[in-house]
């Protein structure tokens, strides 16, 4: 719910999870991105619990050989358990830490690829019908969703005072347009290096 509080809108949410469905939605209609419900469900309850735990990717195993470990698994169950970690994993990570992986070695395009691989695999292995069609429905929107979950950690923490070059380098790490958006309006015109103008 959205009460006006003179210039600013403020939000009254009743719980963690119903705060990251009123900021998926909202972000989801400012990209213009349609959300199936199982998808929204399925990111609201990926925020929610991150938010309860202290979540910091700095130190966690490499993404990649955790993905090759997880193929080897020989017990299904416990295959399905580590690939479900990852795909959740890159699609926080590319997402909501975009901005840190901007000078990383591994960037944003990396994370898609290991999360959207690690989802397409459940998409196929997994036991539960319902879940395969999620999981097939999440790889194959894995960029958007990470651009969305980028969004929306960008929403209500971007002044007009923050360092526009790491606003220019989050928006050529992730292809954001509502980044594009914010820097057009700043009168800079976002172009990839590399691109003729």
């Amino acid at each position: 719910m959205t009460r006006n509080a003179g210039k600013q809108d403020l939000l009254v949410i009743g719980s963690l999870a119903g705060f990251f469905y009123e900021v998926l939605s909202n972000t989801a209609r400012k990209l213009q991105l349609e959300l199936s419900h199982p998808v929204q469900s399925y990111l609201v309850s990926l925020l929610s619990s991150r938010a309860r735990q202290d979540y910091d990717p700095r130190g966690l195993e490499p993404i990649g050989p955790e993905l090759l470990k997880a193929l080897a698994e020989k017990s299904a169950a416990k295959r399905l358990s580590i690939l479900k970690r990852i795909g959740d994993r890159a699609l926080y990570e590319g997402g909501y830490f975009a901005a840190r992986l901007v000078d990383s070695v591994l960037d944003v395009d990396y994370y898609r690829a290991i999360g959207k691989d690690a989802y397409q695999v459940l998409a196929v292995e997994h036991y539960k019908q319902y879940l395969r069609r999620l999981f097939s429905e999440l790889a194959a929107r894995f960029k958007d969703l990470s651009i969305l979950l980028g969004e929306a950690a960008e929403s209500g923490h971007y002044s007009p005072q923050s360092n526009l070059a790491d606003l220019y380098n989050r928006w050529i790490a992730t292809g954001s347009r509502q980044l594009a958006e914010r820097l057009r309006s700043m009168g800079i015109l976002p172009v990839k290096p590399g691109m003729d103008t």
